[in-house]
């Protein structure tokens, strides 16, 4: 079952103190790096097996992707 927001359901606004706001924004500078350096890894066909890798940015990301992560690096023949 899913559960989809519509123009008519909206969530509450947070009361979130000026710390929470700035870990907040943080946590997601930090995120938006380790995407961008998971693209850059992508580009540079390093798919898996080390750190520095679309599978290891993957993995830091979200640690319940270990071992899940199946590639399929495209083919350039």
């Amino acid at each position: 079952m899913s559960t989809t927001l519509t123009t008519t359901q909206k969530e509450e606004p947070t009361d979130m103190s000026d710390e929470e706001t700035a870990a907040l924004i943080t946590q997601l500078q930090q995120q938006q790096g380790a995407m961008t350096r998971a693209l850059k890894a992508a580009v540079e066909g390093r798919w898996v097996g080390e750190a520095d890798s679309v599978e290891g940015w993957l993995v830091s990301l979200d640690p319940g992707l270990s071992g899940n992560i199946q590639s399929n690096p495209p083919s350039y023949a």
